[in-house]
């Protein structure tokens, strides 16, 4: 009996140690499909091509400050069928764009100066009597206490005509806001309001912009983005005047990406004395790449991928041959200028190298691939 258990626990050791039964074969990772290409080298001068929305300069929404009926809307500039202001009017600094019905702040206002009035009468007889008690008291026929309560009485009244003269301003200025004025130069965007409407304090009327210059504003990916300088001079293009270059400077370049897209938002501020350029109008421009001295490394800009050691640097996966399989090494690289859809590197790269062009983002150092044409 012993004997049989013995060589049935021999046929099983045996069985498990047969090559054909290793097990750990049929769990083995499957390999990443990834594209390659060969580096090449570029000494010329290419450029990188973006597009770009045109947005005003400045923008504002005139909003009223107090609320009341719509009563009057500045009449239109141009004569494209509305009698009155809307989208495209050009208006000027302090113009009166709409004005609320006023009556109700008139009357206000002639309430608050009778309130001043009588308050002002009041303390000129509190002046007089208080003249009179420091005669009396100087004469020791009025007590001190007597002449300190005529003073208080003095003060109150003071004091009365103070609130009443901020009354009468303030009722002033709610008058004054019944006509809401044009803070600067501009062109509306939004009329939203018609006369006979119930506004409210703080009810928006008009949007209004200041396109004497524009903006142009694009996203470059972050290996372009440390290319680029605030004052650099840069031009734009519109197919609305083919040929044509509008001269700019770029004035911003955003310190973070957007989290969404991840690129980086630039801001080319472009003189705009014709009002030629309006919002919303798309402009395209190039961003030049530097003419190298000598040959360079190029590689595609979907190649470049961020290190895990290095967060701040740049590198790429160089495919190395070992035997009958790819592997992905990680190579860090210095990127140079920007060609079109590619990148001149300076240092960590060669030309006739094999790297990932795409799946590189989804690869760690020293994993084996599949290449995929």
């Amino acid at each position: 009996m012993i004997g049989r258990r013995s060589l049935a626990l021999f046929i099983v050791a045996a069985f498990l140690l047969l090559p054909g039964c290793d097990r750990r074969q049929e769990y083995e990772k499957p390999l990443k499909a990834v594209r390659v290409t060969v580096v090449t080298e570029s000494a010329g001068k290419d450029a990188s091509r973006y597009a770009a929305s045109i947005v005003p300069y400045r923008q504002v929404t005139l909003s009223f400050r107090v609320g009341g009926y719509v009563e009057e809307i500045r009449k239109s500039s141009t004569d494209k069928g509305s009698p009155i202001l809307q989208e495209g009017d050009f208006v000027r600094f302090d113009d009166v764009l709409t004005r609320l019905r006023e009556t109700e702040y008139l009357a206000r206002v002639d309430q608050a100066r009778a309130g001043l009035a009588e308050a002002e009468s009041a303390l000129s007889n509190a002046a007089r009597d208080l003249e009179r008690a420091e005669n009396l008291f100087r004469e020791n026929s009025m007590t001190r206490a007597d002449r300190d309560g005529v003073r208080t009485r003095y003060e109150v009244t003071e004091s009365k005509v103070r609130g009443a003269r901020a009354v009468l301003e303030e009722a002033k200025t709610a008058l004054g806001d019944c006509r809401l004025k044009a803070p600067m130069d501009g062109v509306i965007l939004k009329r939203l309001i018609e006369i006979g409407t119930l506004a409210g304090p703080g009810s928006p009327a008009f949007v209004l912009a200041d396109i004497s210059s524009v903006k142009a504003v694009f996203g470059v990916p972050d290996v372009v983005v440390e290319t680029l300088r605030v004052g650099t001079p840069q031009s734009i293009l519109t197919e609305v005047f083919p040929g044509e270059r509008f001269p700019g400077r770029i004035t911003t370049i955003s310190p973070s990406a957007d989290p969404q897209s991840r690129v980086f938002s630039v801001e080319i501020t472009v003189p705009n004395p014709g009002k030629r350029l309006k919002a919303g109008m798309i402009a395209s421009l190039t961003i030049d790449a530097a003419k190298t001295e000598k040959p360079l490394p190029v590689v595609p800009l979907n190649a470049v991928v961020r290190p895990g050691a290095a967060p701040e640097g740049y590198a790429v996966f160089v495919v190395a041959r070992e035997g009958d399989e790819a592997v992905a090494r990680i190579r860090v690289i210095r990127p140079g200028d920007i060609l079109g859809n590619s990148v001149a590197v300076i240092e960590g790269l060669k030309a006739g190298e094999e790297i990932v062009t795409t799946g590189a983002p989804l690869l760690a150092d020293g994993e084996r691939v599949k290449i995929i044409p």
